[in-house]
């Protein structure tokens, strides 16, 4: 059952949905509407390294009490990399169970959970398909799209930090 299971390179891609590049470095955003906080490459690319589970442990901890001084990123921008790192089958099998539940729904005789089971499917259904969009639609690269997870023109140069050496 492929459809819905990740690799590690799928949530490398989804955690790296958390970073733009910013001048020499990146720039880290916790959540989609929280400020940027510069990072430099090797700290993203420990906060990307197997094994993920302390990873980010040691990545909040490295940049705590650095204050977030880049400006918020666009929404939009930001909601289109979260839905290119989430894996095609999952948008399927939701936008396939949220017609479903919508389809099933109209058959429920009290019209407010009817309303209700109609409502959530089809949401479910659209995001589902938006997944997809986005997934078989790809922005290029110079318009707007996230950078490559290579980071070898970000190591040419020495880069120091405090915990990842």
């Amino acid at each position: 059952m492929r459809l819905f299971r990740h690799t590690r390179g799928e949530e490398r891609t989804f955690l790296d949905s958390s970073f733009e590049p910013h001048g020499d470095g990146f720039a880290f955003y916790r959540h989609h509407l929280a400020r940027g906080v510069p990072v430099t490459a090797a700290e993203r690319e420990a906060y990307l390294r197997p094994p993920l589970d302390g990873s980010r442990r040691d990545f909040y901890a490295a940049i705590r009490g650095r204050p977030a001084t880049l400006p918020r990123r666009p929404w939009r921008r930001s909601q289109r990399a979260t839905l290119a790192a989430i894996p095609a089958g999952f948008g399927l099998g939701l936008m396939l169970v949220g017609a479903t539940l919508a389809w099933r729904a109209l058959g429920f005789e009290p019209p407010s959970l009817r309303w209700f089971l109609t409502g959530a499917g089809l949401l479910g259904a659209i995001y589902g398909a938006l997944v997809l969009a986005v997934r078989l639609f790809p922005l290029p690269r110079q318009a707007g799209g996230t950078q490559p997870s290579s980071p070898e023109p970000f190591l040419k140069k020495s880069i120091d930090c405090r915990r990842f050496e």
